[in-house]
């Protein structure tokens, strides 16, 4: 994961080694960011607090079954 100096932008990577027929989700907590920002994830356009994302998580399910994937989810500042 990686935070811009000014906490405006992240880059979140996420990585499947070995694939399943039926995949659980998966929490990944962010750090590094501001609890007061709301940011927005540029491929879905959700919305996500920046405490939300630090103490609750993410939550993810891989969209491919096969190994070896990797997701990218980018967050920017609302404003």
């Amino acid at each position: 994961m990686f935070v811009s100096p000014d906490q405006k932008e992240a880059l979140l990577f996420t990585f499947v080694i070995l694939g399943a027929v039926q995949p659980e989700p998966h929490i990944t907590k962010l750090a590094g960011l501001d609890p007061q920002q709301t940011y927005v994830e540029t491929d879905t356009n959700k919305m996500y607090g920046g405490d939300e994302l630090m103490q609750l998580g993410l939550y993810t399910t891989p969209v491919q079954t096969s190994d070896f994937t990797a997701q990218v989810h980018y967050f920017k500042d609302k404003d």
